[in-house]
């Protein structure tokens, strides 16, 4: 009952999240910039950081999207590591993984139906890598707490 429950957690937060990801795609273009300009902005001023030159600005900005892009997508490779991790190790990471670049690739074709967006191949290689980091990282965790465990239960 319990692996049940937090399967249906794991599931539960990977859908969410997907569904949070296509919602940020639908917003046009000038919304979606909107929303990273003023992000960035607050950033910028907490730093003290906020009289850049308008091309260390665009420079900036730029880098910010991408890192988000990054960032979505490898919380989303971390959330379907944690469905996919009932079964074997093995087939875990590449299902987690295969999910989260169908889910880019889906993101990225929708944009394509957005005022403004345009769908990119650099963004679904952007986000598949920042899937395979979320699971990787998952791998590392999973490792590290089983090497706790079994040293904890083994030790006279």
């Amino acid at each position: 009952m319990v692996k049940f429950r937090s399967k249906f957690v794991w599931l539960t937060l990977a859908v969410l999240w997907t569904a949070v990801i296509f919602a940020l795609s639908l917003n046009t273009a000038d919304d979606s910039n909107k929303i990273s300009m003023g992000t960035l902005a607050r950033l910028l001023a907490l730093l003290g950081l906020d009289e850049l030159p308008p091309v260390q600005w665009d420079a900036l900005h730029h880098f910010i999207r991408k890192c988000a892009h990054f960032a979505e997508y490898f919380l989303l490779g971390a959330l379907w590591y944690g469905y996919f991790c009932t079964i074997p190790a093995r087939s875990a990471w590449s299902k987690a993984w295969g999910t989260a670049a169908i889910t880019a690739t889906a993101d990225e074709l929708l944009q394509r139906f957005v005022e403004g967006r345009s769908g990119q191949l650099s963004d679904v290689l952007l986000d598949s890598a920042g899937a395979l980091t979320g699971i990787l990282l998952m791998l590392l965790l999973r490792a590290i707490f089983r090497s706790i465990y079994v040293s904890r239960h083994t030790s006279s």
